[in-house]
């Protein structure tokens, strides 16, 4: 009876020790401080631009202040069903994990539709999976 007691004791911390949870590395944790990090400073430059228009129309001794958004016409009909086609597409390889594919689909939309702004966001998320985070955030900015 002495021996069967440990005996037991140590068959069930071998299986107790089989179920631990691996703690993630220094890398796992570095790399979703630098996720966070990004994400974090694509929001600040997100809202901070939709403050430069509110600055500039209240400049009142700068005629030159004025911050034009895009010099380009209006997208007609035919481009914004293109870009939504082009979008639904951009999507498709995106949940596929074809993120450079995705990336020029994603361009393509913008080319024909310059005024949606979900394009931009798409393609800033992409390049951010893809750790191009000086493209995200100039699609961020945009």
């Amino acid at each position: 009876q002495t021996l069967a007691c440990p005996l037991r004791l140590r068959v069930f911390a071998a299986k107790r020790r089989s179920f631990q949870i691996p703690s993630p590395s220094l890398a796992d944790i570095f790399a979703g401080w630098i996720q966070a990090a990004v994400f974090f400073l694509l929001f600040v430059l997100n809202q901070f631009s939709r403050l430069l228009p509110r600055m500039a129309d209240s400049d009142s001794d700068s005629s030159t202040a004025t911050v034009v958004a895009s010099e380009r016409p209006e997208p007609t009909a035919e481009q914004v069903a293109k870009s939504e086609e082009l979008k639904q597409k951009a999507n498709a390889q995106f949940q596929e994990g074809h993120l450079n594919e995705a990336i020029e689909l994603y361009t393509e939309a913008i080319d024909n539709n310059h005024k949606n702004h979900i394009l931009y966001a798409n393609r800033a998320f992409c390049h951010v999976k893809l750790e191009n985070y000086g493209s995200a955030i100039i699609d961020a900015t945009e």
